[in-house]
């Protein structure tokens, strides 16, 4: 099968399969898709060959030919090997990289480029965004979603308590995490409300953190703080206990044993053997 140079079809896998070298020079058949680009095949001692190709002169007005090589230019050719595939199977594949070549020779930006572009753009608009803005829109979801609008005002109640106006007002970008995370697990507040509020910052910092790996820092660093205060309440109030002696341990439960209130030295005992709060025991 033969065409003249400068045929231009609707490029499917099937139609370049079918395609034939020539007998003798080379021809080059246009993609109807995509300007500039196409399929070259030329003649050769052993039967000849083809290809996927660029031809274009660039903004300088220079001749610009490139062809594509499946095992460079493709990553599918990374996982799937050439030879167990015809050759119209990379023809998308060879689209793309069409796209990106003629778009560099052209002086526009990369694909890759106006992705990263949009990323930073992205990322400096959620650092300007503030965080009770963010905690509104949160909020605002929540409802949207859940019939429980109760726990969602408990959570409103909870922010609105404890989470400092001057953090509301600040941007991701200037936030103080150490203040934030030590406003939501003061010791003031119940070790449940704690985790309400835990969760909940957590969750507006982790909507934000897939704009910018920024927050994402920072939301460790809350969560990081936070498990530290809500460690250091479980310290017992009187460290002086955590250097008693053995000798002395048994002399303390011996004691225990004479203490006519049972159920008090009930609780001391399952306190000191199981290690839970008081409130708990």
């Amino acid at each position: 099968m033969t065409r003249s140079f400068g045929t231009k079809v609707c490029l499917t896998p099937e139609f370049v399969d079918d395609l034939s070298p020539p007998s003798i020079g080379e021809i080059w058949i246009g993609d109807n898709h995509l300007d500039y680009f196409g399929i070259r095949a030329w003649a050769g001692k052993k039967g000849g060959s083809k290809a996927f190709a660029i031809r274009l002169r660039d903004r300088d007005g220079r001749l610009v030919r490139e062809t594509f090589v499946p095992h460079r230019d493709s990553a599918t050719y990374v996982w799937m090997k050439e030879w167990e595939r015809p050759f119209g199977y990379f023809l998308e594949p060879a689209r793309r990289w069409a796209q990106e070549r003629i778009r560099i020779h052209f002086g526009f930006p990369t694909s890759e480029q106006m992705r990263s572009a949009e990323r930073q753009l992205r990322e400096r608009r959620t650092l300007s965004t503030k965080i009770g803005d963010a905690v509104d829109q949160r909020l605002a979801a929540l409802r949207s979603r859940s019939k429980n609008h109760v726990y969602v005002d408990q959570i409103q109640n909870l922010i609105a308590q404890y989470v400092p106006n001057g953090a509301l007002n600040t941007t991701f970008r200037d936030v103080s995490v150490h203040k934030l995370a030590d406003a939501i697990s003061q010791e003031s507040i119940r070790y449940g409300n704690v985790k309400i509020l835990r969760a909940f910052v957590g969750g507006v910092f982790k909507a934000a953190a897939g704009d910018s790996g920024a927050i994402g820092l920072k939301l460790g660093a809350i969560q990081q703080r936070c498990a530290q205060n809500l460690t250091a309440r479980k310290a017992p109030r009187y460290p002086e206990i955590l250097r008693i002696s053995s000798d002395n341990y048994g002399r303390f439960f011996s004691l225990l044993e004479a203490e006519p209130n049972w159920r008090v030295a009930l609780a001391i005992r399952l306190y000191f053997a199981t290690g839970a709060r008081l409130q708990q025991v």
